[in-house]
């Protein structure tokens, strides 16, 4: 029996610490880099039954222009934390990984973080709360639709947001759901 694949979608797709796992997971999927230096490759996990690394399909949401391709070549030349070679012989996959990123949402960012927004966002500006939702929820649908995956974990490493006021955000969902309708 197969295992299932498993959707991975990155809040932030595009941005250093999703770039480099996505790099590092395609990597490990070609074999191009072992597991040296997982915790998941020591012995003591050894008779456990992780998932194998070509179980995972990874897509996920970015405010920003660019591409993921353009993010790891930025990592390698700026911060020269990445192999050449391994960039190289993943390029095409990232490529396959960045037609599944979609625009994110700045919704409740900052202007710090609203100022790297690519114009592909400007369309989504005057969108409702509940327009929002509905279409981040319709793209992470439409990902496990596509990819055919069981399962699909959200990983957030987007750009630091402001703190909420909690003390705004109602504790039942019925009082929640009222509100995000009536900002329509």
């Amino acid at each position: 029996m197969s295992r299932p694949r498993i959707g991975i979608w990155f809040i932030g797709a595009r941005g250093g610490v999703a770039a480099t796992a996505t790099l590092g997971l395609v990597a490990l999927q070609k074999h191009v880099v072992s597991n040296v230096g997982l915790v998941t490759g020591l012995p003591h996990f050894e008779k456990l039954d992780f998932a194998a690394w070509d179980s995972f399909v990874v897509g996920g949401h970015e405010i920003r222009e660019g591409t993921l391709l353009n993010s790891v070549e930025r990592l390698r030349a700026e911060s020269r934390v990445l192999d050449s070679a391994v960039v190289e012989a993943c390029r095409d996959e990232l490529g396959a990984i960045d037609a599944r990123v979609r625009p994110g949402t700045l919704a409740n960012c900052g202007e710090r973080i609203g100022s790297l927004a690519g114009p592909e966002l400007a369309n989504f500006d005057l969108e409702s709360a509940r327009d929002t939702i509905q279409r981040l929820q319709h793209d992470l649908r439409e990902f496990q639709r596509e990819v055919e995956v069981e399962q699909v974990i959200m990983v957030n490493v987007a750009s630091t947001e402001p703190v909420a006021d909690l003390q705004r955000i109602p504790d039942r969902w019925n009082v929640l759901a009222k509100r995000i309708s009536e900002s329509d």
